[in-house]
């Protein structure tokens, strides 16, 4: 009954509720209700106690990304320590994609392509990073850059990713080909490729190409 105590004492007022919550979920819980000085405060004593405490370096990025008009510079270098001390968890990156978002224009779109191609190197599918992309101008070199990374996954490299852009698509993806890359996702992504622009011919014999390498 400790913690039911604890927790009765900090909702009477008689015990502060950080002490029972703990830091980081109190300052967590601040960021959330808009009290940014009163989060950056608790956080930056975290990080001063520890220097390589990655999940409180992560909320004080997200604190400053909140902060009006000078924190997201500071959040994106934040977020890039915190990524360098946890390489294994995408979420920094992910943040990193925010900074972009806020940022907006061509320099917002660089900073949220290269977010989420470190992103797609630990989780091809992390949270709605899908839908960022869709947002953005799409080069061949930048389709070419986020196959790559993506059939290291082994992925289908056309889900989401290649939407509206299906003649660079298969381009690059004939360049795998000749490379030497001839599985079933490549030529399944061809056949897509080749339907989308209305050669039902060519999109069918792709797609037989693709069931006879998938059942091998």
């Amino acid at each position: 009954m400790i913690g039911g105590t604890l927790l009765v004492l900090a909702l009477s007022g008689s015990l502060p509720l950080q002490d029972t919550v703990g830091p980081y979920a109190r300052a967590e819980s601040l960021l959330v209700e808009g009290e940014l000085r009163a989060a950056r405060q608790i956080l930056e004593r975290a990080v001063r106690g520890n220097r390589d405490d990655a999940l409180a370096i992560t909320l004080l990025g997200r604190v400053h990304l909140a902060w009006p008009v000078v924190g997201r510079f500071k959040a994106w270098d934040l977020f890039q320590r915190a990524a360098a001390l946890d390489s294994a968890n995408p979420e920094p990156r992910y943040l990193q994609a925010k900074v972009g978002e806020f940022l907006g224009g061509d320099d917002g779109e660089r900073l949220i392509r290269d977010a989420l191609y470190h992103v797609w190197r630990l989780d091809p599918d992390y949270r709605d990073t899908w839908e960022m992309w869709d947002q953005l101008y799409h080069g061949r070199r930048h389709l070419r850059r986020a196959v790559s990374i993506l059939s290291r996954h082994g992925n289908d490299p056309a889900t989401g990713l290649l939407r509206g852009a299906y003649d660079s698509a298969e381009a690059i993806l004939a360049e795998q080909v000749a490379a030497g890359r001839d599985d079933a996702a490549v030529w399944a992504v061809q056949a897509q490729a080749a339907l989308e622009r209305g050669d039902t011919v060519a999109g069918l014999e792709r797609y037989e190409q693709a069931l006879t390498r998938g059942s091998k």
